[in-house]
């Protein structure tokens, strides 16, 4: 916690354009300080894992996207809450989600 701590004082961040769920309150967030101070605690903090995802749908999110290999997580969400849940691990499962999220993908 405490090298991320350091780390993150040499990045600048703003305030979110958006609110971010922080995995350690499972509460929205906007403030660059707030979400600087949760990171670091979400090292050592339980994940509140499902309340966020809970509550990401309860603020109208409709999609999620995993990225990464695998579709585990995906799997879970649709499990906690009826939602898409869409993946994305490579070009060409990119240009699919991104189908599913009806954006224009290039040729």
């Amino acid at each position: 916690a405490e090298r991320l701590a350091a780390a993150l004082e040499r990045v600048r961040l703003a305030d979110a354009a958006l609110p971010v769920v922080s995995n350690v309150t499972a509460e929205p967030v906007r403030r660059a300080e707030e979400i600087r101070r949760l990171l670091v605690r979400q090292v050592a903090s339980p994940v509140r894992w499902e309340e966020s995802v809970r509550r990401l749908a309860a603020m109208g999110v409709s999609a999620f996207v995993e990225a990464g290999p695998g579709t585990s997580l995906s799997g879970l969400i649709k499990k906690t809450v009826p939602v898409a849940a869409l993946h994305t691990e490579d070009v060409a499962s990119l240009e699919r989600t991104l189908q599913g999220l009806g954006a224009q993908v290039s040729p």
